[in-house]
């Protein structure tokens, strides 16, 4: 089985917050396909890197997990690059582990 975690910025690049709608359609959209999900949206989950040297940059984050028995990496791709746009961001995060259910 797989598991498999979305991390989705709450705010764009400028600290103004995303529709709610969006992580709900996606939310739905992971609903309707795995016939589940999990979503940590009320910690704060932050992610920092840098650009440069100079610069570091923050996110708070917001993770959807899903199971899976397979995966369809053209299914991740295509859905990573979708993200990307909507959110408006130069990459995004999908990342998934093999794990056991007992």
């Amino acid at each position: 089985m797989k598991l498999i975690q979305v991390f989705i910025p709450l705010t764009d690049n400028t600290g103004n917050h995303f529709p709610e709608s969006y992580f709900t359609q996606l939310k739905s959209a992971f609903s309707e396909k795995y016939g589940g999900v999990t979503v940590y949206k009320q910690m704060p989950i932050e992610g920092f890197w840098k650009e440069t040297k100079a610069t570091a940059e923050k996110d708070v984050l917001v993770i959807f997990e899903v199971l899976t028995d397979t995966l369809d990496i053209s299914y991740w791709k295509d859905l990573k690059t979708q993200l990307e746009t909507t959110f408006r961001q130069k990459d995004l995060l999908i990342r998934y582990w093999e794990i056991t259910v007992v």
